[in-house]
């Protein structure tokens, strides 16, 4: 099929069925701007889940301190909390 009349390399068979004018090279070029697209929101979705984490131990920690500073909670059982959260 791909080597009958009229097969000249690899970027004609490409424009013979209409695929991807102009050859091989805009192929690669499309492939390499997904490539390069997936692996940045990739990299930004880990840093982002990485800040949520320490957003909520500051907030458990922030918490933690209204407790011992309202009374509710000893200096015994705080100290102990917080080193639980340190972790």
């Amino acid at each position: 099929m791909f080597f009958g009349r009229g097969y000249n390399g690899i970027d004609h068979c490409f424009e013979r069925f209409g695929i991807m004018p102009g050859g091989s090279w805009l192929f690669l070029i499309y492939l390499a701007v997904i490539v390069i697209t997936i692996t940045v929101v990739l990299l930004v979705n880990r840093n982002k889940r990485g800040q949520s984490v320490n957003t909520l131990d500051s907030r458990a920690i922030d918490e933690l301190k209204l407790l011992y500073a309202r009374g509710e909670i000893s200096e015994e059982e705080y100290m102990k909390r917080k080193n639980f959260l340190s972790k």
